[in-house]
């Protein structure tokens, strides 16, 4: 039985200040001062795009992931590449 585990809300100590954090994939997330009503409300905020994006925060908007650099790629291609060619048209009527 696998149980469902939320990432906690922690405490880490830097100098007089008491910093609150998540660690979400591997990555610390910094939320601000511990026991604040802002550093909770940044915690449920993250803890809810994580799990609605299946266990991996969103990535930004100004970086690109390997699945859209393709899809990228495959709609260029899509229209690059409008006539199949020879060696493909071969292929597609090949029968074993």
């Amino acid at each position: 039985m696998s149980k469902n585990i939320s990432p906690k809300y922690r405490c880490q100590k830097s100098g007089s200040t008491l910093r609150a954090f998540v660690e979400l994939g591997g990555v610390r997330h910094y939320l601000g001062v511990y026991g604040t009503p802002d550093s909770k409300q940044e915690y449920h905020r993250l803890l809810s795009e994580w799990s609605a994006s299946g266990g991996h925060l969103p990535v930004e908007k100004t970086k690109l992931t390997l699945v859209e650099l393709v899809a990228r790629f495959w709609m260029y291609a899509k229209g690059y590449y409008v006539r199949p060619t020879e060696a493909l048209g071969r292929i597609e009527n090949f029968k074993p």
